[in-house]
């Protein structure tokens, strides 16, 4: 799965951080992606783990991320992602509402 597309660019994005030498983290963002691409939620795209290390970077600055197990990294990941969609689906349903198309 993760190698699927884009390989090189997927890799260098995902492991150049420090934080996905961690095992539980590295495989429960990996899964939790999987999952909902599988869903046919998300699209397989680098943006997906891009957004997955941001965040838990950011976490990591104010919890140990290395005490989290791989389901409860794998839960994060699916609510996080799955709070994108919502949110990029509101935008969406907003423009349209109201004519307006940002990138015309």
């Amino acid at each position: 799965f993760f190698g699927k597309k884009d390989i090189s660019g997927k890799m260098i994005s995902f492991f150049s951080s420090v934080m996905t030498n961690n095992k539980n983290i590295r495989l429960g963002i990996i899964s939790g992606i999987k999952k909902l691409y599988d869903a046919d939620l998300i699209p397989y795209h680098r943006e997906q783990f891009r957004t997955s290390i941001m965040y838990f970077n950011l976490m990591g600055g104010v919890r140990i991320l290395e005490i989290l197990s791989f389901e409860e990294v794998e839960e994060i990941t699916i609510e996080l992602l799955k709070e994108k969609i919502v949110s990029l689906t509101k935008i969406s349903k907003f423009f349209k509402k109201h004519n307006k198309y940002p990138l015309k």
